[in-house]
């Protein structure tokens, strides 16, 4: 199998590509690149294919296709497997650009909740926390229990 090189010379095939994961997270500071923008930029106006040429080709219905690049659908695992048997490419290709796309768009649409609600443990916090009586009878002690609204 031949690697396929995008435009943002990403390999998706052969080749690694030193990425290293910073050890807090990736910083979203944007919502990274949409999968259906993907298909459409890097996909079809460079092979010259239309949407309906791929829905065709893939046994795939025309609106899923269409509603995938508007952003109106996701890619699932079938559409994944379905696109990298056609573009001779990996369904992980298409379900990481779907995962790090949703993944952006949470990490800044709850970035203020998660530092309000969240309280981050250390290893000396938890272990005390799951020597209590309580958390290891099995029951969540009150401080724990999710409030509801």
């Amino acid at each position: 199998m031949e690697p396929m090189t995008l435009k943002s010379s990403i390999t998706t095939t052969g080749g690694k590509v030193p990425l290293v994961r910073p050890q807090q997270g990736w910083d979203y500071r944007r919502v990274t690149t949409s999968p259906g923008e993907m298909l459409v930029e890097e996909f079809l106006k460079p092979l010259a294919l239309s949407q309906n040429q791929l829905a065709l080709s893939t046994s795939l219905p025309m609106s899923r296709i269409n509603a995938i690049i508007h952003g109106k659908r996701a890619i699932t695992a079938e559409t994944a497997l379905k696109f990298a048997c056609f573009f001779n490419n990996s369904p992980e290709f298409w379900m990481n650009l779907q995962t790090m796309h949703d993944l952006s768009k949470a990490k800044l649409r709850l970035a203020e909740t998660l530092a309000k609600e969240v309280r981050q443990y250390t290893p000396d916090k938890l272990s005390a926390l799951l020597r209590e009586p309580a958390v290891s009878a099995g029951r969540v002690p009150p401080r724990l229990r999710r409030r509801r609204a």
